[in-house]
């Protein structure tokens, strides 16, 4: 496939963190830095890397993330680059009682990224002192640290509002990163959870999400990213964690705003064609159906590129709509709104058990106005 720099990505959101010069991320394992460089040149996207969650050596840990972020810088000196220290997941995840380290912090510095991430731990359903721990810890480490949240997804559904509170009480940029076994959106009151808390004061990022990143930016968040792959896209439970998964391939359908395996869209695809949901305008697709994608040589490359690129248009769009004066919840929520009609249309004409993404939905109740127009 051929590259082209299709020219910076504006930012989406009415709110900024200092430095950043784009909003939208992507977040990859440093094991993909060279597709994921050559993305962020190509779209415009910044990039979070994680570390690999399945080795907890300091030592390898910190030689992985400073080869993808020396990669990076190189390759596409112009993106801004994030790392997660990802040791809140696995089977031998940190707790959020572990203090996060100045040693992470002064690593990241060296390697002169215009945020630093805390290394935290996991925040569990109910510990009222993981967050507060973490925050607290974040607002001694100096400016431009940003205090990574990751937490289980009833701090959204349940406990929002005592979330935000503690993040505008300690005023440490906060990123956040969903636990769940599957899209946390999908859980009725996360959204609004989510709205509730980019309500703060103090900036939040979503980190780990799909296209709930974008919702997140129309919302007001500072920066969000989207995973290359389902295990960056939330982080799994501890009982339910991904090592050994054998990966499947899925891929961004623009028009539904959401991912799909690939099976279910060739399933639906083949009874008929001509639908305009299967149709994509990214750089890749050039207005092409989705089909190109399985039978490329690398399928999860071609995938990954196509959603980015389209993540990344749509993107745009929303900034450009949000810059003519349309307020970001309702841009949004008329994304959502359109993605849910493609959805009905595959019901009625291929797949009577196809439904839309049950966010939708959620990102739709959320905004006050209800748009339909």
């Amino acid at each position: 496939m051929t590259e082209a720099n299709i020219g910076p990505l504006r930012q989406i959101s009415v709110r900024s963190l200092p430095g950043l010069r784009t909003d939208l991320l992507v977040q990859a394992d440093c094991g993909r830095q060279d597709a994921t460089a050559s993305l962020a040149h190509t779209t415009g996207v910044g990039v979070v890397y994680s570390a690999n969650s399945r080795r907890r050596s300091r030592r390898k840990r910190y030689t992985e993330c400073a080869a993808a972020i020396h990669f990076t810088q190189k390759r596409a000196p112009l993106a801004d680059v994030l790392v997660d220290a990802n040791l809140y997941t696995g089977s031998t995840r940190k707790p959020a009682d572990q203090q996060p380290t100045q040693d992470w912090i002064t690593f990241q510095r060296h390697h002169r990224l215009p945020w630093a991430m805390t290394d935290s731990g996991y925040c569990a359903a109910s510990d009222t002192t993981g967050p507060i721990a973490i925050l607290s810890a974040a607002g001694r480490m100096g400016d431009h640290v940003i205090a990574a949240l990751p937490v289980a997804s009833s701090w959204l559904t349940e406990d929002a509002s005592t979330l935000r509170d503690a993040i505008d009480k300690y005023g440490v940029p906060v990123a956040l990163m969903i636990e769940d076994e599957a899209d946390p959106f999908d859980r009725r009151g996360a959204v609004s959870g989510l709205v509730e808390i980019l309500r703060a004061d103090t900036p939040v990022l979503l980190l780990r999400s799909d296209t709930a990143a974008l919702g997140a930016l129309a919302y007001g968040a500072a920066a969000a990213a989207i995973g290359v792959t389902s295990t960056y896209r939330h982080f799994y439970p501890k009982a339910d964690n991904s090592f050994g998964r054998e990966p499947q391939l899925s891929f961004l359908i623009p028009a539904l705003l959401g991912y799909y395996l690939n099976r279910r869209f060739e399933n639906a695809f083949r009874v008929d064609p001509t639908l305009d949901a299967w149709r994509c305008d990214c750089h890749y697709c050039n207005g092409n159906n989705l089909t190109w994608i399985a039978n490329h040589v690398d399928p999860s490359g071609a995938a990954f590129q196509h959603s980015v690129a389209a993540l990344s248009a749509i993107g745009q769009e929303l900034a450009g709509v949000i810059r003519a004066g349309v307020s970001g919840p309702s841009a949004w929520t008329r994304r959502c709104l359109e993605a849910c009609g493609h959805s009905n249309t595959i019901r009625t004409e291929c797949d009577e058990t196809w439904r839309a993404k049950k966010s939708l939905a959620e990102w739709v109740r959320s905004e006050p106005s209800n748009v339909t127009g």
